[in-house]
């Protein structure tokens, strides 16, 4: 497995090896597996990293990202 900058942290060997099946034979049964190992293995390290957020301290506060002001707010803000 290669880390790249489109490395995605969900993917494992079982994508890997599904994937590698489906382009060496093109079949549509194939490509179907494949799809399917994919939604599997997303769902299951999603299900697992809000699990790991739920239990921290703050909660669901940390999926909740910080905006900045656009530059004429922040002036008006800070005067």
């Amino acid at each position: 497995m290669n880390i790249t900058k489109y490395f995605k942290e969900w993917w494992d060997n079982n994508c890997q090896r599904d994937l590698e099946t489906y382009k060496q034979s093109r079949q549509l049964e194939d490509w179907k597996r494949f799809k399917g190992m994919v939604k599997k293995t997303k769902q299951k390290f999603f299900d697992g990293k809000i699990n790991e957020i739920a239990n921290e301290k703050y909660g669901s506060w940390k999926l909740v990202k910080k905006k900045s002001l656009p530059a004429t707010k922040a002036i008006q803000y800070n005067s």
